[in-house]
């Protein structure tokens, strides 16, 4: 089974007001978290969305063959585009499963990835195997090859999670710790992310 991540790096950024993803947060740019998790991930491919003018000088991690940029020209006009991006990547290069990653959740780590890979390996008769905060589904997320004709058929700033929602699908939800789930979609959310993870650094957690 081949399997791809799909780092979403590509939103316009309108909450932060500036290009969230060059914005250092805890010694690193914002984006380089998500694409550092995923790298060190059992996942084979891992297919880097971005604005097709992101000229990527938040991309500090090491060149890695696994790592394949796409470049979205069309992505200003809503999240289901960028995907579409990176699932049309992934199906040429023989995807049976995505993962859907977003580049301002810095707290996903390569654990919590293994972990959906895991479940789906262990049932790959599902549809999806999604991250769970509380009752809620949250990225990441993962999608089976079964139901890539949806997804390609999204538009605007609606996600992946109609497909959970829509009950002629079977998934398994699994449930992370709320922290993991947390975005940098505003500049207090940003700080308070930053202090939170030099916290952790200050006490040996990764």
């Amino acid at each position: 089974m081949r399997t791809a991540g799909i780092v979403l790096a590509a939103g316009q950024s309108r909450r932060m007001g500036k290009d969230k993803i060059n914005l250092a947060l805890s010694g690193a740019p914002l984006g380089s978290y998500a694409v550092n998790a995923a790298l060190h991930s059992n996942l084979d491919l891992v297919i880097l969305v971005v604005r097709a003018d992101d000229p990527l000088r938040w991309l500090v991690n090491p060149p890695n063959d696994r790592l394949i940029i796409t470049r979205c020209s069309d992505s200003k006009l809503g999240m289901s585009h960028s995907l579409r991006c990176g699932l049309n990547e992934s199906v040429d290069r023989g995807a049976d499963c995505v993962l859907i990653l977003l580049a301002d959740q810095p707290l996903v780590q390569t654990e919590h990835i293994n972990t959906l890979l895991s479940v789906f390996s262990l049932s790959p008769e599902l549809h999806y195997v999604s991250a769970k905060d509380g009752d809620v589904v949250k990225p990441p997320l993962l999608l089976s090859s079964k139901v890539y004709s949806v997804i390609s058929k999204l538009e605007g700033d609606v996600g992946a999670r109609s497909i959970i929602r829509n009950p002629a699908y079977v998934g398994e939800q699994i449930s992370f710790e709320k922290e993991v789930f947390y975005d940098a979609d505003t500049p207090d959310a940003l700080l308070y992310l930053g202090e939170l993870m030099d916290s952790c650094k200050e006490i040996g957690f990764p």
